[in-house]
């Protein structure tokens, strides 16, 4: 029996995950349990996993990124050579722009909504993006609250590698 290195070893197992995933639908739903359940009834043909509850929200009021003090002191050496109702208009139009960011809703355009990953749902997520570029459908199966609602949108704009995102129930 031929003997692999680590990295023969690791490829070959990463090419049995994905041929054994191929021509399987998948279906995302946020309790681990009802995975399970589902996983039941619905058969080898599709992959049931689980996002472990909500994965993204709007921003919290503490998630604003740092500012880098040195693009801090820039804008400060060009507010000081601004006019004073030039300053006045720059500053206004920055603290509206903070708080469009920190709100996560953008008025100016469309109301669109800025969705952040929560902490601790990166690996999920990034579990769930291989997933859904292996199978031939996602089915979303969530529960039916404002997050879940954005959810096909989210899969549309996100996914590369699907070829069917339905709305309706399995």
């Amino acid at each position: 029996m031929p003997t692999f290195s680590g990295r023969q070893s690791s490829r070959r197992c990463n090419q049995r995950r994905q041929a054994q995933f191929m021509g399987k639908a998948l279906v995302i739903v946020e309790s681990p349990a009802k995975a399970k359940t589902i996983n039941k009834y619905l058969g080898k043909d599709f992959i049931v996993k689980s996002s472990v509850g909500h994965i993204r929200d709007l921003p919290t009021s503490g998630s604003a990124k740092p500012t880098d003090p040195k693009e801090r002191a820039a804008q400060a050496a060009i507010t000081r050579k601004m006019a004073p109702d030039e300053k006045v208009r720059y500053q206004a139009r920055k603290k509206r722009e903070q708080l469009v960011r920190r709100m996560g809703i953008d008025p100016d355009n469309g109301w669109q909504a800025r969705y952040e990953i929560l902490p601790g749902k990166k690996e999920v997520v990034s579990e769930l993006k291989k997933l859904a570029k292996d199978s031939d459908a996602i089915y979303l199966a969530t529960d039916l609250d404002r997050r879940a609602r954005r959810s096909p949108g989210i899969c549309r704009k996100r996914s590369a590698g699907t070829s069917a995102v339905t709305t309706g129930g399995l």
